[in-house]
């Protein structure tokens, strides 16, 4: 962090720089390129669903009454609560830029939008192997899948960039290999899965499975209930997620087809935790984690914790 003129910025190496610009590159190409949208002839944003981006097919729109083309798209802004156009690029004497289906999608209207929603997915599949290392993702959505993870498609989960892999060269040394370099990849937090240790260090959690974010009993949506890229590339890379998912289980398996057999991988991996640790070790971190967070909540000493609407223990 420097000093000039008063003021103060901070100072990126250039390899922090290419990867922000990389950031930004993938984000833009995935949100150019979702192809989860809602075709409408209506000319004026009445009823829309905020939660969805919406094609006009009528050669006007109050949205955009000097410049609107049939095909735009439009989208919900939510911080400033209305409706704008889908670009990605700002100016602040125009607003955001026009996005329209046929641009992106290299496709002529006269082909119509179910044409240039297909040519959207191709484009997708091909170019966005230039931001993400797919069979790092293909294995990361796998593994989460195998042990049913209930919290970890999109939320709990952070995109990173490490820059090229490496890998070993034979005699015990690794070196970078050339592939994968500036790609992005998955990192995994919080897994609430099928250890049997619930977020209060007791062995009663059950083995759910829950696929998307939603729970029945209330109609409640959380975590990746809306993620453009996780529904895209799950689509888009089923084949590349079940490869990895076999792997995953043989490997996992390789000396039984038992989960109780404690010669397994799989055993010692997971549920040979709960035996090498007693649940009172579980108990003393979910007090630090939990029961303090709750105290401090309560004395509302701090204002942040004070005014959060998240209780450290439900």
């Amino acid at each position: 962090m420097e000093s000039d003129s008063g003021k103060t910025y901070f100072q990126f190496a250039e390899s922090v720089h290419e990867s922000l610009k990389k950031f930004r590159e993938f984000y833009d190409f995935v949100y150019e390129h979702d192809y989860n949208m809602v075709q409408t002839s209506a000319t004026s944003p009445s009823g829309w669903d905020v939660t969805k981006k919406y094609i006009v097919t009528a050669s006007t729109c109050t949205l955009n009454p000097t410049s609107h083309k049939s095909g735009d798209i439009y989208r919900y802004d939510d911080i400033n609560g209305t409706w704008v156009c889908a670009g990605v690029s700002y100016e602040s004497a125009t607003g955001w830029a026009r996005a329209n289906i046929y641009e992106l999608a290299g496709t002529s209207s006269a082909l119509g939008i179910p044409a240039a929603i297909d040519a959207m997915k191709a484009n997708f599949i091909t170019g966005i192997k230039n931001y993400i290392d797919v069979n790092d993702i293909a294995f990361h959505q796998a593994f989460i899948k195998f042990v049913s993870g209930t919290d970890n498609r999109a939320k709990n989960t952070y995109f990173q960039i490490i820059g090229k892999l490496r890998e070993d060269n034979g005699e015990g040394v690794f070196v970078e290999n050339g592939k994968g370099d500036y790609l992005v990849r998955l990192l995994g937090d919080d897994l609430d899965t099928i250890l049997v240790t619930d977020n209060n260090g007791l062995q009663s959690k059950p083995y759910n499975l829950l696929e998307t974010s939603y729970r029945e009993s209330d109609s409640v949506y959380w975590g990746d209930a809306n993620n453009i890229f996780f529904y895209m590339f799950d689509q888009c890379f089923e084949s590349e997620i079940k490869t990895y998912l076999a792997s995953v289980i043989n490997t996992a398996f390789k000396n039984s087809n038992s989960m109780e057999d404690k010669s397994n991988y799989f055993y010692k991996v997971f549920f040979d935790v709960q035996e090498t640790f007693p649940a009172i070790a579980y108990n003393h971190t979910a007090k630090i984690y939990y029961e303090n967070a709750q105290a401090i909540k309560n004395s509302k000493v701090l204002s942040y914790y004070s005014n959060n609407e998240i209780e450290p223990i439900e």
